[in-house]
């Protein structure tokens, strides 16, 4: 691997580290500036803490809590999150298809937390000199830098990415625009302003070296930074270039055209490592590979740990490798109540809008849950239809809710994320939970995926059987009967939105396999308002992100933006 230098530049202004529609967002709110980063470690440790800190940062919509809203946001796009009442549904645009165009709040409230993580992002990485003389703190710091701009690159190149939909209007008007292949502007350490007022979208094979080869530089930095917390890690690393291998392996095996010009681009783009994969099926053995290192040191959550009403998923723990940290202290405003996480996911919390009082608590899929094996455990997170509304059942449950709320509460609710401390009254301390980014169990179902296509449906079985049996199927009865790959995959992705609802890892995994997104179905929990059958073997068209409307024309008129989705779906 090359040697990468960060040389210290004192002079380095706003301009160089953020599109021009982000400028204002650049520093954290301490004020620091440039020189004084460079003249102080601590700075640079206190800079380095910011791009964390910006994961809370909210936006305008009432859904712009952060990164978790986004998450929450993307549940909602592949049907995985329906939600009881629409009265105060602050999803909504992502389930009824209206207001996903430039001009909305959505797109530009996700446009300025992406690129306010990674300007804080090029900001340390900027200041770091070079890596060999760098002390160990210099080093965490530049690799948390790394590992959080990679992440948010994915997380965008995904997003941002036109994928057909099926849907004639849409994908004629995408190829006409010549925008099939190419995902978002690349804006590092090193762009001027002058660079990011001009700054095209770049395509696929660009960006996934672009993104691989901060994580081959960020898994030096962190090669003794073992332990989880809200800060990224050597597993972290491993867990992103899973999913990057992932994403390859998959398109490669959908479009071997996508392939040729992968390889053909390993000469292209000098400043880049190259990545050297020749075949989807070497995608998919690395996959495996990094999911396998990810894991050492983590282990799964149990049972108990999973329902807990004190610290179910508001706590980092053994199985989370990776995690957003909130304390009592950060939160500023009563917004927090109902403007977070635990305000619209919590049904047991009687500040927030998914509480009895409101009644826009989440479900979980009803064809989600109808497959959910009899003797997993995890199928006792949400109501079953049979137990909705009767005192009696209560005791089946893990809930805090009294008997009287208890029999407000609609079938098919989740009781996945805990209020902190149990505080069901006090929201300054109820919603200062921790967030997943990354959980071991997403490794565990990526190798799964990676080795049946790798070495062979049997061994993608047996690695899936394994896991069930061993840490959420409760008489180890679980047996995966699918047939082909294609059945597999679907398998897999069954199991991803139940492990991980509410969290916001299955939308990506929907567009990259192009798996239908259907909430119109015989006998369907989603409010009748949400219902939509989108086309097979195609990606919903509220999966294509389209750019705000301040980045472009406004400020980057080289950004050729996606075709607006609202109000467009299958006859």
């Amino acid at each position: 691997m090359k040697k990468r230098i960060y040389r210290i530049i004192a002079s380095l202004t706003l301009s160089t580290v953020v599109l021009s529609s982000c400028l204002q967002e650049a520093f954290p709110t301490s004020g620091m500036t440039q020189s004084q980063v460079n003249q102080s470690e601590d700075a640079l440790i206190s800079l380095n803490n910011g791009i964390m800190k910006y994961m809370f940062h909210f936006g305008d919509d009432y859904s712009a809590y952060g990164y978790a809203g986004i998450m929450h946001s993307l549940d909602v796009a592949c049907g995985q999150l329906p939600v009881h009442s629409v009265s105060y549904d602050y999803h909504l645009w992502f389930a009824n298809n209206t207001y996903l165009n430039p001009q909305s709040l959505s797109p530009s409230d996700w446009w300025f937390l992406y690129f306010g993580v990674i300007g804080r992002a090029n900001l340390v990485i900027q200041s770091v000199p070079d890596v060999q003389e760098a002390s160990a703190d210099q080093r965490h710091c530049l690799g948390n830098g790394l590992a959080f701009r990679a992440m948010c690159y994915l997380d965008m190149t995904r997003l941002y990415e036109y994928k057909t939909t099926g849907i004639p209007i849409l994908d004629l008007q995408a190829e006409d625009l010549k925008i099939m292949k190419l995902t978002v502007p690349i804006v590092d350490e090193k762009t001027s302003e002058e660079q990011a007022r001009n700054n095209p979208r770049q395509p696929f094979h660009k960006l996934y070296r672009f993104i691989m080869d901060d994580l081959n530089l960020a898994e030096i930095c962190l090669a003794d930074k073992t332990a989880a917390s809200n800060q990224a890690n050597l597993a972290a690393v491993y867990g992103l270039k899973a999913r990057l291998y992932l994403e390859m392996g998959t398109r490669f095996t959908l479009y071997p055209e996508d392939l040729q010009a992968q390889i053909a681009a390993e000469d292209q783009y000098p400043e880049y490592d190259k990545l050297g994969i020749q075949s989807a099926t070497e995608c998919y053995a690395k996959a495996a590979e990094y999911a396998k290192l990810a894991q050492q040191g983590f282990t799964p959550l149990t049972e108990e740990e999973w329902h807990s009403t004190s610290t179910g998923f508001n706590s980092l723990n053994h199985a989370w490798i990776w995690a957003m940290q909130t304390s009592s202290d950060d939160i500023s405003s009563d917004t927090w109540a109902w403007k977070s996480i635990i305000g619209n996911l919590c049904p047991e919390a009687e500040y927030g809008i998914a509480c009895v009082n409101y009644m826009s608590m989440r479900k979980i899929d009803k064809a989600t849950y109808d497959k959910i094996h009899s003797s997993d455990w995890r199928k006792k997170t949400w109501v079953a239809r049979e137990d909705a509304g009767k005192t009696a059942s209560k005791a089946n449950y893990h809930t805090l809710l009294s008997d009287e709320d208890w029999v407000s509460i609609p079938a098919y609710t989740g009781f996945k994320f805990r209020a902190a401390d149990q505080a069901l009254t006090d929201y300054r301390t109820g919603v200062a939970i921790d967030f997943p980014l990354m959980r071991v169990e997403e490794m565990y179902l990526i190798e799964a995926e990676a080795l049946a296509f790798s070495q062979g449906l049997g061994a993608g079985k047996a690695a899936l059987e394994t896991f069930m049996n061993s840490y959420r199927v409760s008489d180890q009865s679980y047996s995966c009967t699918a047939t082909s790959l294609r059945d597999f995959e679907m398998e897999v992705l069954q199991q991803k939105c139940v492990e991980f609802w509410g969290e916001g890892k299955v939308c990506f995994d929907y567009k990259r396999l192009q798996a239908q997104v259907n909430t119109k179905y015989s006998g369907s929990n989603h409010p009748s308002g949400h219902q939509f059958t989108f086309n097979e073997n195609c990606v919903a068209p509220r999966m294509n992100i389209c750019f705000p409307v301040s980045e472009t024309p406004q400020s980057n008129p080289a950004i050729i933006n996606n075709p607006d989705p609202s109000e467009i779906v299958p006859e």
